[in-house]
């Protein structure tokens, strides 16, 4: 997939919906985490020229301490085309306008080719992406989350074409339930284990368990070759045997991530990490966790959120203890990115981390 092109303007609009309106001044400092104000980060270069290869979050994480306040400090160059654009080549520095410090491109490295008799510049679709979009290209093979009751309305295998005993790769099944035929790509799953969120009853207060969907696990992908009851569908792609009873759903309508941009969450948020993908109990970046904390909560897609552990009231042992007792302050050990939304559960990409994150850990507006 290629990257398309970023615009600044676009990309961050909406990044501290919430904090923003806590920042008196844009400026750059070297304030605390309280300050309000955006920070540097440290070693932050005066000057970076940008590599194919690059991200916006890369990029603003060498000059910001939180990358995603980018657009509170970007100053479009008026003397530079398409000044909201970035490329590999362009010059990006720190500048001072009006007595406060801000970022902004402050040469063009877009390369020009030559071609007699005309000039052609590098197309935009080649400007910096968001985040490594190849970590999400395939979203076919993610899990999806279901109630038990839809995944068994869905459309399913009925049996293989022919007398096969194995269905993999190349071979066809028939399929029942199939209604849209404004797509051809089907993804094929398979039910997983199911999301349990422990809340407090709004009655009694007690805690309680509830059903929050069960996990549908992609095992593979294939495409329609003739429509009726049944389908005709050749499997494209299998990381289990194709059987009987799997189902067959179109592409998730939240597929298409690069329809929103990371942003700023609601300050009250409050959750925790219960899952990762490929039923690990502990990730770093570039993995995929499970939020106890969808649609309902008021998460939405592109919120970056913040990783916390501690919080935990401690027993001190001490002798001499200044108190037998003492809450630890939550410190955050990653960000995360939430690009896909159900009603009680989420999942986010984690985009950095200073150590391992593990079920249990405590999400939080960064």
């Amino acid at each position: 997939m290629r990257p398309l092109p970023v615009s600044f303007s676009a990309l961050f609009r909406a990044l501290l919906v919430a904090t923003s309106l806590l920042v008196g001044s844009p400026a750059l400092a070297d304030g605390g985490p309280n300050s309000g104000r955006v920070e540097l980060a440290p070693g932050a270069p005066e000057t970076y020229i940008v590599q194919r290869g690059d991200t916006l979050w890369d990029i603003a994480g060498r000059f910001l301490k939180d990358p995603w306040r980018w657009q509170e400090i970007w100053r479009a160059n008026p003397g530079i085309e398409n000044p909201h654009l970035i490329y590999p080549g362009d010059r990006i520095g720190l500048v001072a306008v009006d007595g406060e410090t801000r970022l902004q491109v402050m040469a063009r490295g877009r390369p020009v080719i030559k071609l007699s008799p005309q000039v052609r510049e590098v197309p935009r679709h080649e400007a910096v992406p968001i985040f490594d979009v190849s970590k999400l290209e395939g979203f076919f093979e993610l899990p999806r989350v279901m109630s038990e009751e839809e995944y068994n309305a869905a459309a399913y295998v009925l049996k293989p074409v022919g007398e096969r005993l194995i269905v993999g790769r190349g071979d066809r099944v028939y399929v029942r339930g199939l209604e849209s035929q404004h797509n051809r790509e089907f993804g094929i799953y398979r039910i997983g284990q199911p999301y349990k969120l422990a809340v407090l009853d709004s009655g009694d207060g007690k805690a309680k368990t509830i059903d929050a969907g069960r996990e549908i696990v992609h095992v593979g992908t294939g495409y329609v070759e003739r429509w009726g009851d049944p389908a005709t569908v050749r499997i494209d792609k299998a990381s289990e045997q194709i059987i009987q009873g799997l189902r067959v759903l179109p592409p998730d309508p939240q597929d298409s991530f690069l329809s929103y941009s990371p942003k700023s969450p609601d300050p009250d948020l409050r959750g925790s990490v219960i899952a990762f993908m490929d039923g690990l109990f502990q990730g770093g970046p570039g993995q995929i966790m499970v939020l106890d904390i969808g649609r309902k909560a008021g998460v939405e897609r592109g919120d970056v959120v913040g990783v916390y552990i501690g919080g935990e009231v401690f027993e001190d042992k001490t002798v001499g203890a200044v108190s037998t007792t003492v809450e630890l302050p939550e410190e955050r050990v990653a960000l995360a990115m939430v690009f896909r939304v159900y009603d009680l559960v989420s999942y986010a990409l984690i985009m950095s981390a200073k150590q391992a994150v593990h079920t249990g850990d405590k999400i939080r507006a960064p």
